[in-house]
C-alpha cells in the first residue's frame, strides 16, 4: 500500500516596496480652497440671497398703483351730539400723503336748541373770537367764525407741517374744538382708530 505523497508548498519571496507617498497637486488645492470659500459664502449670505431671488420673482407693482399710493388722498370724519342746549356737529377732513397726515380742515357747527338763547349765542362768538385773535401771531392754523340765525360755525385750517404745537399748546393750552394731539406724518389708521373710540365715522372724500 502505497503512502499518500502530501504536496509541498513552495514559498515564494517577492519584495514588497511600500506605496508611494502621493503628494496632492497644487491646482487640486487651489480648487478645493475655492469650493470651501465658496459653500462658506452661500451659508453666510443665504438671507441676502433669498431676498434677492423673491424680489426677482415677485410680480412688479403697475405704475399706475405707485402713482396712486404717492398722490394726496383726503378722508372725512363726521361727529354729532345732541343735548338739550342744541345740537353739534363736528366735521373733520385730513388730508394724507402716503398714509401721514399733511392738512386739516375742522367745520364746528353749534345749533341752538330755542331761539330764545341770544345769550348763549353771544357768549360762543366771543370765545371763538378771541381764540381766533390769540392764534393769529401762530404760523399753521388759521380759524373763523361764522352766525347765521340760532347757530355758529368755527372753521379751522390746520397745516399740520407748518404749526408750531409746542408753543401754541404751552401758550394757549388745550382749547375745546381744536385738535393739537396730530401731529405731522401721523400714520391714518392711528388718527381714525383715535376718533372712532369717541365715536367719529370717517370715510373716503370722492
Amino acid at each position: 500500500m502505497n503512502k499518500e505523497e502530501k504536496p509541498t508548498n513552495v514559498e515564494t519571496q517577492e519584495k514588497v516596496e511600500p506605496p508611494k507617498e502621493v503628494k496632492p497637486s497644487k491646482t487640486r488645492t487651489v480648487i478645493l480652497v475655492l469650493i470651501f470659500i465658496l459653500l462658506f459664502g452661500v451659508v453666510l449670505f443665504l438671507p441676502e440671497i433669498r431676498g434677492f431671488i423673491n424680489s426677482i420673482s415677485a410680480p412688479p407693482i403697475p405704475s399706475s398703483q405707485q402713482s396712486e399710493e404717492n398722490q394726496t388722498k383726503q378722508r372725512l370724519c363726521t361727529f354729532e351730539k345732541e343735548t338739550d342746549e342744541g345740537t353739534t356737529s363736528i366735521a373733520l377732513t385730513f388730508e394724507y400723503k402716503e398714509r401721514g397726515l399733511e392738512k386739516a380742515k375742522l367745520i364746528n357747527r353749534i345749533q341752538l336748541a330755542t331761539p330764545d338763547q341770544d345769550q348763549v349765542l353771544e357768549d360762543l362768538k366771543t370765545s371763538c373770537q378771541s381764540f381766533k385773535e390769540e392764534i393769529e401771531s401762530y404760523t399753521g392754523i388759521k380759524q373763523y367764525c361764522s352766525v347765521e340765525d340760532q347757530s355758529l360755525t368755527i372753521t379751522q385750517n390746520i397745516d399740520y407741517e407748518n404749526l408750531d404745537e409746542t408753543a401754541l399748546s404751552k401758550n394757549i393750552g388745550e382749547l375745546e374744538g381744536f385738535y393739537p394731539e396730530f401731529v405731522y406724518r401721523q400714520d391714518q389708521t392711528m388718527i381714525e382708530a383715535l376718533l372712532s373710540e369717541v365715536g367719529y365715522t370717517c370715510q373716503d372724500v370722492n
